[in-house]
């Protein structure tokens, strides 16, 4: 973790300024969104998948990460997912630099058992980063569902 970078209380902030959807079929996928000068939005699909090792199978369904923020300063970050059902569900939030090192990761706490249609959390990261790019990463019991990102520049 860096100074800059934080964990405070939650906002129930939502900002959109741009979005790129990418369709995948039969597994994680990966996006690489909007560009968050004040905000950004990126969202993935993704097509049936089934969990390795526990002998699951979730529906298909979409999975949005943005950034709130202006310039460099970021306000928090949204997580959302949209499907059927999943299990144990969380998030991992990573800030990459310009040259792909990553300088920062969060999870949320994981969703014990089954969730159904549509969820939305806010984390409370804020503060200052790098530019280069954020990417939140959807599980399903640990397992990868969807990963997307978010440009940040100044």
């Amino acid at each position: 973790m860096f100074a800059s970078l934080r964990r405070t209380s939650r906002r129930a902030r939502i900002i959109l300024a741009s979005a790129l959807i990418a369709i995948g079929i039969g597994g994680g996928v990966l996006a690489t969104g909007g560009v968050a000068h004040a905000s950004g939005m990126s969202c993935a699909r993704w097509g049936s998948l089934t969990i390795p090792g526990e002998n699951l199978t979730i529906p298909s369904g979409q999975y949005c990460f943005s950034v709130s923020g202006s310039g460099l300063t970021v306000y928090n970050t949204q997580g959302s997912e949209y499907t059927g059902w999943i299990y144990n569900y969380g998030e991992t939030i990573r800030f990459y630099n310009n040259s792909g090192q990553n300088y920062f990761t969060y999870s949320i706490p994981t969703h014990l058992g089954w969730a159904y249609g549509w969820k939305l959390w806010t984390t409370g990261i804020n503060g200052r980063a790098q530019a280069g790019r954020a990417c939140g990463t959807l599980t399903s019991a640990g397992a990868e569902v969807a990963t997307t990102c978010v440009g940040i520049y100044p």
